[in-house]
């Protein structure tokens, strides 16, 4: 998954693939760019959310204003679609 975040040439071809179910692994879902999130989105087919431009004008950009009801959208996403190890059931 790491590679889906920069939206490759080689990702891209990922994103063509005829799939029933889809994985992503990764680290963090968000390494430097809200973007790296939506690519994971798009990979994951998470409609409406992974059409760039519908990620673009209701998450990015009104979080480059501050907006708090972007933030919370992002986050309530965030939970909605990952797994999160905690440092309680980490052993």
């Amino acid at each position: 998954a790491h590679q889906i975040r920069n939206m490759t040439a080689q990702a891209q071809k990922l994103m063509l693939l005829t799939r029933k179910f889809s994985w992503a692994l990764s680290g963090t879902p968000i390494q430097n760019r809200v973007q790296d999130f939506q690519s994971y989105l798009q990979l994951l087919q998470v409609d409406p959310v992974m059409e760039p431009a519908w990620f673009k004008r209701c998450i990015e950009d009104p979080l480059k204003k501050g907006s708090e009801p972007a933030l919370a959208a992002l986050r309530a996403l965030i939970m909605a679609v990952t797994l999160r190890r905690t440092k309680q059931n980490a052993n």
